[in-house]
């Protein structure tokens, strides 16, 4: 039996996008956006997540691939073996905005399987895989024996090469079932 750790952020909630929204940024191009793109708009990391509170993580849309990325998670391990695995922020609100939008967004028990943590790679091991889209969080759980998969995004390696999302997620999913 395989266990996938499924990210939230970036993978099924558009954190980017709910960014983008909150702070009216429409001149970025969410295709070519880095990692900490509101240092490019004078803002501080402190600045940056004092807003992100239960509001923010509530009403984030939905990725536009997240539910195609969850029905290919589910259909290589099964839905009973997929849980969500988030990195919270220390904004008040967040963990409870977190479970809200698992609980509204993701299918029936999905709220029960939800893990809030900032230290992912706890989870790693033999029959384990990660799947996320931020490279940091994938080299720590390999590290620590755990399997990955990249869910391709321009702030990571994969998604500057340009690789179609959901088919890459599938494949390399299927390449790790092989195993």
């Amino acid at each position: 039996m395989m266990i996938a750790l499924l990210d939230l952020d970036g993978v099924l909630a558009d954190f980017l996008g709910g960014c983008l929204q909150q702070h009216g940024w429409n001149d970025l191009d969410s295709n070519k956006v880095q990692w900490k793109f509101w240092h490019g708009k004078g803002m501080s990391d402190a600045e940056f997540w004092e807003s992100k509170d239960f509001n923010f993580w509530s009403n984030l849309p939905q990725t536009a691939d997240g539910m195609e990325i969850l029905n290919v998670v589910e259909r290589q391990v099964g839905r009973q073996n997929v849980f969500i695995c988030s990195s919270p922020c220390l904004t008040r609100g967040c963990t409870a905005g977190k479970a809200l939008w698992v609980e509204e967004h993701l299918p029936a028990g999905y709220s029960q399987r939800l893990f809030l943590t900032g230290r992912k790679e706890v989870f790693a091991g033999p029959r384990k895989v990660l799947v996320d889209d931020n490279d940091d969080n994938l080299n720590r759980f390999a590290s620590a024996g755990g399997s990955v998969c990249s869910v391709p995004r321009p702030w990571n390696a994969l998604g500057q090469r340009g690789l179609p999302v959901v088919e890459t997620v599938a494949k390399r999913l299927e390449r790790i079932m092989q195993k």
